[in-house]
């Protein structure tokens, strides 16, 4: 049983949910890296998208950063916690988004999820929707991108058949001016 306080102080404020079982239900791709850049623990998802369970991995041979955060050091977390942050799986290319949390001098949480724009890359990934935390907006994301692709099949028919229509038009307008039509 956890105990915190609420804000003002004066409530005591129990939580049964163990800090781990959070990050791992909340935040499934999320890791654990500790000073020494090694991967600490990894949420349930992570293996899935680095292939592997990275538990004791050194970090920066399994991602990179954005040009916000060359340097992969223990200081660079710590200067980042709170903002974006982008990482891209050395292995897969798979894009993680999300933010540090500096848990104390020694941890740091990497909060994120996979950025996917396309429901192919989301399959290529090889990740299901069980792989998300409920919450996980990636989720809403992954259903627009399905409809929208769903739209833009369904549109392309007609188009092709008005393509098709166009490119023989000048044709049937002869034949339809040479039969005096």
């Amino acid at each position: 049983m956890t105990s915190l306080q609420s804000p003002g102080g004066d409530r005591d404020l129990s939580v049964g949910l163990s800090a781990q079982k959070a990050l791992d239900e909340l935040f499934p791709f999320h890791c654990i890296v500790g000073s020494d850049m090694r991967i600490l623990a990894c949420g349930r998802s992570l293996a899935k998208i680095v292939g592997f369970d990275a538990t004791g991995a050194p970090f920066a041979e399994l991602f990179a950063f954005d040009s916000v955060m060359a340097d992969l050091t223990a200081d660079a977390l710590r200067r980042t916690e709170g903002q974006l942050v982008l990482a891209r799986v050395q292995s897969t290319g798979t894009t993680l988004r999300g933010q540090v949390l500096v848990l104390d001098e020694e941890r740091f949480t990497l909060a994120w999820s996979p950025w996917v724009s396309s429901t192919e890359e989301f399959r290529r990934a090889g990740l299901s929707m069980a792989d998300f935390g409920a919450q996980d907006p990636s989720l809403d994301m992954l259903h627009l991108l399905e409809a929208n692709e769903r739209a833009m099949r369904e549109a392309a028919e007609p188009l092709e058949r008005l393509r098709r229509f166009f490119a023989v038009a000048p044709e049937l307008m002869l034949v339809l001016l040479r039969d005096g039509t």
